[in-house]
């Protein structure tokens, strides 16, 4: 399958913005990205962001996965595998209200703390595009 031509789940915005980070990130293998993207099969707790695509080959994203094992790891992955679903029954979608709150590095620290990305990713919060994780420290008023 080539990603250029089979129907996936990016949409062409996306797909351009992965493309120029994965050139940056080929310049400087170390720079880390927000993710753009949020792939999940619902139903199940699977969950890959992907923060860029590398030009020179246009199937292999980078970005951080959850295979729902709560295994949280940063790498490579196709894109031609990703898209498709784990089981007959299920769908691979991308989630089109997601805003990348952290970089992949921290979304991973985030996962592993948590047991998995489902925690980190699914709250109404990051859907939304706030931060979840930030604690008001001013005392409540009597």
């Amino acid at each position: 399958m080539d990603p250029t031509t089979t129907p996936d789940l990016l949409t062409a915005e996306q797909r351009k913005q992965l493309l120029v980070n994965g050139a940056a990130r080929n310049d400087d293998p170390e720079r880390d990205f927000v993710p753009l993207v949020l792939i999940t099969v619902p139903g199940t707790h699977i969950r890959w962001l992907i923060a860029a695509i590398d030009p020179e080959e246009p199937d292999v994203a980078w970005g951080v996965g959850d295979l729902g094992l709560g295994a949280v790891e940063v790498g490579t992955v196709y894109l031609t595998q990703l898209f498709k679903p784990p089981a007959a029954h299920l769908k691979v979608v991308n989630t089109p209200n997601f805003v990348g709150q952290y970089t992949t590095s921290e979304y991973a620290r985030r996962g592993k703390l948590m047991g998995g990305l489902e925690d980190v990713v699914d709250t109404p919060a990051s859907l939304a595009g706030t931060d979840p994780w930030e604690h008001n420290d001013t005392p409540a008023a009597d």
